[in-house]
């Protein structure tokens, strides 16, 4: 499988806000890109980056961005967007997922600032999810669908205590529901508007923090397609597998081994860990459509709260 990109050459001018874990990626990324990035954080970046303490002091001392990356925990996520449109930005913005901590949020953000927000699904550019997503959509009726992801909470952030981190917290938008919510925007993006969703889970382990750790989900698609995910904060040995049955054939995608098996055999791939959010980049700085857009970055929430609804109140719940 050839999975190669061609280099844009296009240099920018990329602000990311915040430079926890995720931001410290987004910021090394581009900058490797040859692209010259500016960091707004309370922490001391200016090492690495030229660093600013906030949003009004980066956009205010006469610097022109082409792109921003709105890095910060979810729960700061409509609070920075505010603040970033309200400074006269109207160039392209990628934000990290889930767009918002609440759909609720969405209606904060104009129509015409929505045209131009992205929401960093990444896993949208992995090769072996785009090969999988042309071969549903070549013909071949999905039957079933099910899909695992997870990992141990205390593998993810090693320099910081679990409890310090905004994924332990509900206050911060936390929780392996909107950590892991790639595993929703890609299901959709494959198979579809989903139909109905019965869910239970949330908090179930003894994790530091108070935010959901655990997760089984079961969607029904208008195609037909049923599928079952499960999503975890306890692996030890992270896990992230596809298995697909479709009228033709059974496709099974690892993504940490970067393996897919299907009747024809297998196919590996070796792909850097940056290489998603490094073809993701160049998607946003050359104004591509293959990111996911503002509507479907808030439709993936809209789902996720269908899933808390479901589990709170122990019934079906349909779109």
């Amino acid at each position: 499988m050839n999975i190669s990109a061609a280099r844009k050459q296009i240099l920018s001018e990329i602000l990311v806000i915040g430079f926890g874990s995720i931001g410290a990626r987004h910021a090394r990324v581009a900058r490797g890109d040859g692209h010259n990035v500016t960091v707004v954080s309370r922490r001391n970046a200016a090492d690495a980056f030229p660093c600013r303490q906030s949003i009004a002091e980066a956009v205010g001392d006469g610097q022109v961005f082409d792109c921003v990356i709105v890095a910060s925990e979810t729960g700061r996520h409509l609070f920075d967007l505010e603040t970033l449109l309200a400074s006269g930005f109207t160039g392209r913005i990628l934000v990290e997922k889930p767009v918002f901590a609440a759909s609720s949020d969405a209606h904060a953000i104009t129509a015409a600032a929505q045209d131009n927000i992205r929401v960093a699904y990444n896993l949208r550019f992995h090769p072996l999810l785009i090969d999988l997503r042309e071969r549903l959509q070549n013909g071949a009726r999905v039957l079933n669908v099910v899909v695992h992801v997870g990992q141990d909470l205390h593998q993810w952030r090693t320099g910081r205590p679990i409890e310090q981190t905004y994924s332990s917290q509900k206050s911060g938008g936390g929780g392996v529901l909107r950590d892991l919510s790639h595993e929703l925007d890609y299901l959709i993006w494959m198979l579809g508007p989903w139909r109905s969703v019965c869910a239970t889970g949330g908090r179930v382990g003894d994790l530091p923090g108070d935010a959901d750790d655990c997760w089984g989900i079961l969607l029904h698609f208008d195609s037909g397609a049923m599928v079952t995910l499960a999503l975890d904060y306890f692996c030890r040995r992270p896990v992230r597998t596809v298995v697909v049955n479709t009228s033709q054939d059974t496709i099974h995608v690892d993504l940490v081994r970067g393996v897919r098996t299907d009747t024809a055999g297998e196919t590996r791939l070796d792909i850097d860990r940056d290489f998603t959010y490094q073809a993701q980049l160049r998607a946003l700085v050359a104004g591509e459509s293959s990111l996911c857009n503002f509507d479907q970055g808030v439709a993936v929430l809209g789902l996720i709260e269908a899933i808390e609804e479901s589990a709170a109140s122990g019934l079906v719940v349909l779109r």
